[in-house]
């Protein structure tokens, strides 16, 4: 449970030992149900009637109130060697039963000891010490970057919103990318807590997914973008302060610091005293935060037009990083000015299934090419900055890889610097 689902669930077993007695009920009253509606249908009503009232107790099951936190909770899986143990002690208690004692005793013991280390999960996440590292997560038309600072503090910038499944260009059912998405990378790196949860544009649309994160991990502090904000953003908000997390609420201009870094609004621009901000098409819904510390500077650039482009490059403002996150949209249309320029970014990736091919500018010979990833064709993006270097490898989920085909991280600039 706890390495497949990242569960620890208590509760599960009584509910298994109710549950499992009633499946065998409706077996044993849903097949001569069917037998006489083909054979006798008069006297078919009866036993349906009681399959009715099984299946009925059989759901009230899972709506049963919310049960207290420590019978269920989620957690990261344990690392190898405790799964082992576990198995391994529970493997030879059962042998040693009534033949050797001190064999059991011992195994059991043993066994207690991993179940601790289980449940209660006592391992530092896996995070790098002394580098910026930054992940952008493939999650379709949703983005989310999840930060490490050298002090190994930690950042989720938005989290993927809600998207569809699609089988054979057919849209299914919702799903919840919080959920799938980016929970199962964050147990995968051992984390349990997040400093900082920022959402810079549309909360009220990353609601659930920024909901079910809040459930999964403790949160420090959730930043929230002001702009715009709708009915859903305010349930949204309400729901975060029961979680029990701190909220930020920011704006165009603002300053916040996490592990060493500084996190600048560079827009929308500050909104001065009894000002009201020009709404004549300029996008001041996108933010644009730039992050900085002593080893880069990241833009995440978002859905930034470019006319607003241009106008952050006018104002002054300094604009440029080595890291370059924008959408693919967005990146097209700035390209007709100079905002890749002011910017001179080593890597640019966006985010999106809508991306395509590479913007023209970043084929002009007069232009310092970066490298360039699309998360819907390289899988999550991972990129690890110190001071002189940045090393990036990227998750591929196709197969035709030639050497080291298959699921997994690929190296493509190790331990390198980045031209």
């Amino acid at each position: 449970m706890v390495l497949v689902f990242h569960r620890i669930t208590f509760a599960g077993v009584a509910l298994n030992a109710l549950s499992v007695p009633l499946m065998v009920l409706v077996l044993a009253v849903a097949l001569p149900s069917v037998a006489l509606v083909a054979i006798l249908p008069s006297l078919a009503p009866g036993p349906a009637a009681v399959l009715g009232i099984i299946l009925r107790a059989l759901f009230a099951l899972t709506g049963l109130p919310s049960l207290p936190p420590w019978l269920s909770y989620r957690l990261p899986g344990p690392p190898l060697w405790v799964a082992l143990g576990f198995a391994l002690s529970l493997v030879v208690a059962a042998w040693a039963w009534a033949r050797h004692t001190k064999l059991f005793a011992a195994a059991s013991a043993s066994f207690v000891v991993f179940l601790a280390l289980v449940c209660l999960h006592p391992f530092a996440p896996k995070l790098p010490g002394g580098v910026m590292e930054v992940t952008a997560l493939d999650c379709g038309e949703g983005e989310a970057v999840f930060m490490v600072f050298p002090d190994r503090a930690t950042a989720l910038i938005n989290t993927c919103g809600v998207g569809e499944r699609s089988v054979r260009g057919i849209s299914g059912s919702r799903w919840n990318a919080g959920e799938e998405i980016v929970s199962p990378f964050l147990w995968s790196r051992g984390i349990e807590r997040l400093d900082v949860l920022a959402l810079t544009h549309s909360p009220g649309e990353q609601r659930a997914s920024a909901e079910a994160l809040a459930r999964n991990f403790k949160i420090g502090e959730v930043w929230l973008d002001t702009t715009g904000r709708s009915p859903a953003a305010y349930a949204l908000l309400d729901d975060i302060k029961h979680a029990g997390a701190r909220v930020r609420e920011f704006e165009g201009g603002e300053r916040m610091a996490l592990g060493g870094a500084s996190f600048h609004v560079l827009w929308p621009p500050a909104r001065r005293e009894n000002e009201t901000l020009p709404s004549d098409g300029e996008n001041l819904d996108s933010l644009v935060l730039q992050i900085s510390d002593q080893e880069a500077n990241i833009l995440l650039a978002g859905h930034l037009d470019a006319k607003a482009a241009r106008a952050l490059v006018a104002s002054g403002e300094p604009v440029a990083s080595r890291l370059l996150q924008i959408y693919p949209r967005a990146l097209a249309e700035s390209s007709e000015d100079d905002f890749l320029h002011a910017v001179s970014p080593q890597v640019i990736w966006t985010s999106g299934v809508r991306s395509r091919g590479r913007p023209e500018a970043l084929r002009a010979p007069e232009f310092r090419r970066p490298r360039f990833f699309r998360t819907d064709v390289d899988g999550a993006i991972q990129m690890t900055v110190n001071a002189d270097r940045l090393a990036l490898r990227v998750y591929r989920t196709s197969t035709g890889w030639g050497t080291g085909a298959g699921t997994g991280w690929l190296l493509t600039s190790p331990a390198s610097s980045v031209p």
